[in-house]
């Protein structure tokens, strides 16, 4: 009886120290990895091939969970470059109203000045006008009249 209680705590000492096997750290990994526990599967399978370097099972999950940490950063590179292309367009365009609306607004100018250009020509011109029709009206006054 007591050989047997002294195997059966051999057995269990292990346990108690929170000793684990090769399986056990892969299918904590594993579960973790189901659970989309990414970071904690990680630390479960690599804390696992510290122990048990040379097992199978420990090695495929390893390159697996380096395989979808490379797919998660691929995408997130992609995502970024995505975005950034997006912030560009939205500031060519926003570059392009704002040139649409300097350019409206140089137009307008132009079309001001070009007025005002206008009424100061046909101002001067009224006024060259008023000023000959004086020195007309001066002239006959001052001219005598002859006889035809």
């Amino acid at each position: 009886m007591f050989k047997r209680l002294a195997s059966l705590s051999l057995y269990f000492v292990p346990l108690w120290l929170g000793a684990q096997t090769a399986e056990d750290y892969f299918h904590g990994g594993a579960q973790s990895y189901v659970w989309e526990k990414d970071r904690e599967a990680q630390a479960q399978i690599f804390n696992g091939l510290r122990r048990y370097p040379n097992d199978p099972l420990l090695n495929r999950m390893a390159a697996l969970l380096k395989k979808e940490e490379e797919k998660k950063q691929q995408q997130q590179q992609d995502q970024q470059k995505n975005q950034d292309q997006q912030k560009q367009q939205q500031q060519k365009q926003q570059d392009k109203q704002q040139q649409a609306g300097q350019d409206q607004q140089q137009k307008s100018s132009d079309q001001q000045k070009s007025e005002q250009q206008k009424k100061e020509d046909e101002q001067k011109q009224a006024a060259n006008q008023s000023k000959e029709q004086k020195q007309d009206q001066q002239q006959t006054q001052q001219s005598p009249e002859q006889p035809w």
